[in-house]
């Protein structure tokens, strides 16, 4: 067929495979490489279509090769061949016969099968555009103190039988499950990894069932421009891109924003896994040592050079590519620390790569979350906004409110000042409180159940013998290691929830809360389950069903927060917006043995008062007097079974004096 193909020397701009009339443009930046060869495959008979050399005066413009060919079928599979000289130690052979794939590909001949052997020979494939009907929908552009964000995974949302869904564990599954998403109240998703990744990377099984474990979670990314296939219905590669944009469309005419976990910090590659970058040009792309062995800031043994000109140009044009094409609402940046890094490693005062992101046309409208830290212990939390309005995942926040509420001496002070905003990490910059992504949990550790039922983790069914995951928990079993029948241990540990989740939704900032938190989901203890794709990470609806109790009390909690405006300020607290007492309507007491925080939220026409009791012995405290004879109602007491401990219909105290177990919380209102 390389006969009927007609070809002229294209041009360098833009990289990747481009329509342009009947012609495709292929352009692939390769600076080190004297030769260069693209093939054509047909996608279903793996035929040859035709093979291309490049001419390197002809085909080649400064660090670009490129050709425009005439005459292609509508999909096909292509892959570039490199050769040149081994400049250095730093950089490995070319290998004419080995196979590239194009960094700017927006789709692979991938498996649609979920856990199917990935092919001997990975391609880029190309796909004819198709047009996609978004029905007027625009992004739903909710401002950030209005955010409640619930992190989850696409298949282990619905993948479960219990879902009862048509498409269970696809993006269409979870547009099925709109309905409940806003029955529960959250206004945006942050999915787990969603770039295409090989899920039968991890060859281990696990040694409890002897079932093969894999790379559930995802965060290993094959190519940072295509959909995972495997999320997707159809036999069809298509399928994938326009089920995404089904279910972005989907989730923004309920009001609900999409935020994907994205990975910028390494790849899948590996020494003895070279598909793409790493046969382009190793030591651009990655941060290599003198030796050519790669710097490991991300604990895989990879890590990617993100401020390198072409790696960050690939990364802007990814994020534009997810926020125009794609129409998601945001990012958030796995170990964003690693994209400060420059050459060697050394961070950056002033990172390229985040100037561009910040300073973007295309992407100032998207919401922008790092996680502040990397593998290798730079630790930036409270910094990133000084490069543009970047919210961070803020794990002081989850360890104080872990820490107090639990019990643990010496966090009264570090506590009120998590659910004031954090004003000692984030009062320099432009959000203020809203730069502070608060949680207790998240897909990395304990679930909320699980914090509240183990003081270790059990690990043993990942296969490396309970050596992975944190061993820093902050948690409390209440009493006994594990699922118990005791009735006292039991209502403690339902307690001890929902005072975690009363404190995530008094707190000034954007609240995130874990999939499957709302109903007591549990992992049995394992605080890793990243290669654990059965009933530790699927969500179960029959479970939902079964403890409709607390589901009530954490959705009720969430929609009292989405209706006061106290609880969703833009701004830090004054000393005229909120004040602090202590025991018996004394002064908050900060010292090393408090164990209570309480506080009045004061507005001219409304207040609210909240007291947290994190001793093990009751506390008693005095509300405030109220002017114009007004009165204080509970809301909320922890201590009450329910619905008591949420009422539907709120009781007046009779008197300003109030008592509260241990290990209690309680919320009231007055106006």
């Amino acid at each position: 067929m390389s006969n009927s193909l007609q070809q002229n020397k294209g041009h360098p701009s833009p990289l990747g495979a481009t329509a342009e009339g009947d012609s495709i443009n292929f352009a692939l930046w390769a600076p080190k490489a004297d030769k260069a060869q693209l093939s054509i495959f047909t996608c279903e008979q793996d035929t040859s279509i035709g093979t291309f050399n490049l001419n390197l005066t002809e085909n080649r413009t400064g660090e670009i090769w490129h050709i425009a060919l005439q005459g292609l079928p509508p999909t096909f599979d292509y892959t570039w061949f490199l050769d040149g000289p081994h400049l250095n130690k730093a950089d490995l052979p070319f290998q004419m016969n080995r196979t590239l794939v194009d960094p700017y590909a927006h789709a692979l001949n991938t498996p649609a099968t979920w856990m199917s052997p990935q092919p001997p020979t990975l391609r880029a494939r190309y796909l004819e555009s198709q047009s996609f009907d978004w029905q007027d929908v625009r992004k739903p552009s909710i401002p950030h103190e209005q955010l409640i964000i619930y992190e989850m995974h696409v298949r282990s949302f619905t993948i479960d039988k219990s879902s009862d869904c048509k498409h269970p564990g696809t993006y269409l599954g979870i547009v099925e499950k709109i309905p409940y998403l806003k029955e529960l109240g959250v206004n945006a998703i942050e999915l787990l990894p969603i770039y295409e990744f090989d899920e039968t990377a991890y060859k281990v099984v696990d040694p409890t069932t002897q079932r093969p474990l894999c790379n559930y979670w995802g965060y290993s990314t094959v190519s940072f421009f295509c959909p995972m296939r495997r999320f997707g219905t159809s036999q069809g590669i298509a399928a994938a891109i326009t089920e995404f944009k089904t279910m972005v469309r989907e989730l923004h005419k309920a009001g609900i924003e999409v935020i994907l976990d994205v990975v910028y910090n390494h790849t899948s590659e590996g020494l003895n896994r070279i598909f793409s970058w790493k046969g382009i040009d190793n030591s651009h792309y990655y941060l290599v040592d003198n030796q050519g062995n790669d710097l490991n800031f991300s604990g895989t043994g990879n890590t990617f050079a993100c401020n390198a000109a072409a790696t960050q140009e690939l990364i802007l044009q990814s994020l534009r590519f997810w926020a125009d094409e794609m129409q998601v609402d945001g990012f958030r940046f796995d170990l964003a620390s690693v994209l400060t890094r420059g050459e060697n490693g050394t961070p950056l005062k002033t990172p390229p790569v985040l100037i561009a992101i910040a300073n973007d046309p295309y992407l100032r409208s998207v919401k922008l979350i790092a996680e502040g830290w990397d593998a290798a212990g730079l630790y930036q939390l409270g910094e990133f906004p000084s490069w543009g309005p970047w919210s961070e995942w803020n794990g002081k926040y989850r360890d104080s409110v872990r820490r107090f509420i639990k019990g643990t001496d010496g966090y009264a002070g570090a506590f009120a000042a998590s659910i004031s905003g954090s004003q000692e990490l984030y009062r320099p910059y432009p959000l203020g409180p809203l730069h502070s992504v608060n949680f207790v949990t998240c897909h990395d550790g304990f679930s909320l159940h699980d914090l509240t039922n183990y003081q270790g983790k059990h690990n043993l069914r990942n296969g490396e013998e309970n050596r992975d995951g944190n061993d820093q928990n902050d948690s409390w079993n209440c009493g006994f290691e594990g699922p118990t029948d005791d009735p006292n241990i039991v209502e403690l540990r339902q307690r001890q929830m929902r005072n975690f989740h009363l404190a995530l939704m008094l707190s000034l900032g954007i609240p995130m809360v874990l999939m499957g938190d709302e109903y007591g989901h549990t992992k049995e203890g394992n605080n890793n389950t990243w290669c654990q794709d059965n009933e530790l990470n699927w969500f179960n609806w029959k479970t939902l069903d079964h403890n409709e109790d607390f589901f009530r009390f954490f959705q009720k909690l969430i929609h009292f927060r989405k209706k006061h405006p106290l609880l969703r300020r833009k701004k830090f607290y004054s000393q005229h917006d909120i004040t602090w007492y202590g025991l018996n309507g004394s002064s908050p007491d900060w010292s090393e043995k408090s164990r209570f925080v309480a506080a009045c939220l004061n507005a001219k026409s409304h207040r609210l008062f909240f007291a947290f009791n994190a001793d093990f012995s009751p506390a008693s405290f005095t509300l405030p007097p109220l002017k114009n004879h007004k009165g204080w109602t509970r809301i909320i007491d922890t201590s009450l079974l329910p619905p008591q401990d949420f009422s539907d219909h709120p009781e007046a105290l009779q008197n300003s004096s109030y008592t509260l177990p241990s290990h209690a919380a309680a919320l009231f209102e007055s106006g």
